[in-house]
């Protein structure tokens, strides 16, 4: 009898110890990388892993890193060489005749800037986020040109392309911006919305950005009044994602106005002022977004300097790589620009007066996304 009793109390305790562990599941592994960046710079990815005690950031390093099905990329700076040309060279019948696509060479230097690259983490091989300028010219002040993150959602990296040059014989200098959208899963720049949908996000976010543009303006000393024709020219040219406070997708678009040389503000290219604004309009690339995690949600809370965002899921076989990536980041091996990054079709930015001089337009070069003539300065999201 005392053996019968003995046996049940066993059993007894061995089903309480079944029942405690099926109430209390094993933590599923999960991970994510959070990008976040401040005002300029190419900021920072973290790597955060969830465990039974919770979140925490188990390795993190500069730069963008992301993780999509199948692959590990990473955006990294790394110098790019850019073919000058200096007017004072050129004789006076050059200046006004010269065919930029075949400047004399004994004018022509080169020039390093900072470009951003995208890596792929298996191979290691390298191409330009945004082409390079095929060629810039310097009359007065040197050229620039820059390449800056606005962010990353899901497989989509987002970036803007800018540049700034003196045409020879122009009547002052001038610049132009782009945007870029990369789709790391077709492995090349996409367009993010088409003419129908840009269209119908213009509408959208019509009201809104003519208000914060004309409270900019009142800003800047101006009356903040935009005529019907300068309205009509109102386009939105890029994105940066932003999540609300539940989770949910929430981006910030840039709109830009067509605008005189003198008064504009140099955000998104001269001859142009822009705004960015928050529209509640979800564009097909972007619908079915998942809820941000909450570990993600708490880290982007952490850094409240940040102004651009960004975050993948990582899958278990891609936990070494990406600690690799982030703790010994792969070299950048610059390369001519392949025809995969070839710029996609994009609608037409708001275009007004062009600088003065002859010069054909050669900052028309190529680069993803859409494009906006005459930028002094590009501006992150703020």
């Amino acid at each position: 009898m005392r053996c019968k009793v003995n046996l049940i109390m066993a059993m007894g305790a061995v089903l309480a110890a079944v029942s405690t562990a099926a109430a209390a599941p094993a933590v599923a592994q999960q991970a994510w990388l959070v990008w976040t960046a401040g005002g300029k710079g190419i900021g920072a990815t973290r790597l955060v892993e969830l465990s039974a005690a919770g979140p925490a950031v188990t390795a993190s390093g500069e730069g963008l890193v992301v993780a999509v099905p199948g692959r590990v990329w990473a955006v990294r700076e790394a110098a790019v060489a850019v073919p000058v040309l200096k007017c004072s060279c050129l004789s006076a019948q050059q200046r006004d005749s010269y065919d930029p696509d075949r400047p004399p060479a004994k004018c022509v230097s080169k020039a390093n800037y900072k470009a951003l690259h995208l890596i792929d983490a298996y191979t290691g091989k390298s191409t330009p986020v945004a082409r390079p300028p095929s060629l810039l010219t310097a009359d007065e002040g040197a050229p620039s040109w820059s390449t800056e993150l606005l962010g990353q959602v899901g497989p989509y990296v987002l970036a803007a392309d800018y540049s700034w040059e003196m045409p020879c014989m122009a009547a002052h200098g001038g610049g132009a911006a782009s945007f870029v959208a990369l789709d790391l899963i077709a492995g090349k720049p996409v367009e993010l919305w088409g003419k129908a949908e840009q269209a119908q996000l213009a509408r959208a976010g019509r009201d809104k950005a003519l208000a914060a543009l004309a409270a900019a303006m009142r800003k800047d000393g101006l009356d903040g009044k935009v005529e019907a024709a300068m309205a009509d020219t109102l386009a939105v040219q890029a994105l940066s994602p932003t999540w609300d406070g539940a989770g949910k997708l929430a981006p910030r678009f840039l709109f830009v106005l067509g605008w005189d040389y003198a008064s504009g503000d140099s955000v998104w290219g001269s001859y142009s002022r822009a705004a960015w604004v928050q529209v509640p309009f979800a564009i097909k690339r972007f619908q079915g977004q998942p809820l941000l995690p909450l570990a993600v949600r708490q880290q982007f809370a952490l850094q409240p300097e940040a102004r651009r965002f960004g975050w993948s899921a990582v899958e278990p076989a891609q936990l070494a790589l990406v600690r690799k990536e982030l703790t010994t980041p792969t070299a950048v091996a610059p390369a001519k620009p392949s025809p995969a990054a070839a710029p996609a079709a994009s609608p037409a930015a708001p275009k007004t007066d062009r600088p003065g001089g002859s010069r054909p337009a050669t900052q028309a070069r190529p680069a993803s996304g859409s494009r906006t003539a005459p930028v002094n300065t590009g501006r992150a999201p703020r």
